[in-house]
């Protein structure tokens, strides 16, 4: 097979949608490619084999043939950092974790009632034991879902306060730089 070929298959890929199999036969012999090589990409297309790239050569020596004949043709995998549904989850759970039990301790706080601030800190993590269950539960079904809700947690119960005790670390020892705390030799 000549390396034309797989020219040929991806020029028939983006037209046979478009035109009869021989309008597209008629312009590649018209383009100059050998009708060796044009039967050869659309035996390739229908039998499903791809052709082999340019300067393949198999373990028998010969460039043609069956190379490969147990690929198909798959679409790739969408990445999960594109998927709507995954952020969706995510950040929705994030929010509904902070904000549900967030309402109810300031309600209980600021009422000085001890068993509403309980139930607020029972809501939460029971909010996190049910998103650990719920995307466990739909790995297998809906992988946005599941890996969503388990990132959330884990934004949830460790980036997050990790985050927020960097930076008040950092602005602690900002301020006691400025009172002059650390010497110029610290």
């Amino acid at each position: 097979m000549s390396p034309d070929t797989q020219t040929i298959v991806e020029y028939i890929r983006q037209n046979r949608q478009l035109y009869t199999r021989e309008a597209i036969t008629s312009q590649l012999l018209t383009a100059g490619y050998a009708p060796a090589d044009v039967e050869a990409a659309w035996q390739s297309l229908e039998s499903g084999i791809p052709v082999p790239p340019p300067g393949y050569v198999g373990t028998t020596g010969l460039s043609s043939g069956n190379w490969d004949s147990g690929y198909q043709d798959q679409p790739r995998p969408r990445r999960l950092a594109s998927s709507p549904q995954f952020w969706g989850y995510m950040v929705g759970f994030i929010l509904l974790s902070y904000i549900l039990p967030g309402v109810l301790f300031w309600l209980g706080a600021s009422g000085s009632d001890g068993l509403i601030v309980n139930i607020a800190i029972g809501m939460f993590l029971l909010l996190q034991l049910a998103a650990l269950v719920g995307g466990a539960v739909s790995f297998s079904r809906n992988r946005p879902r599941a890996i969503g809700l388990m990132s959330g947690v884990l934004m949830v119960l460790v980036v997050i306060p990790f985050c927020a005790f960097a930076l008040f670390f950092g602005l602690c020892l900002a301020s006691l730089g400025g009172l002059g705390v650390f010497g110029p030799g610290f």
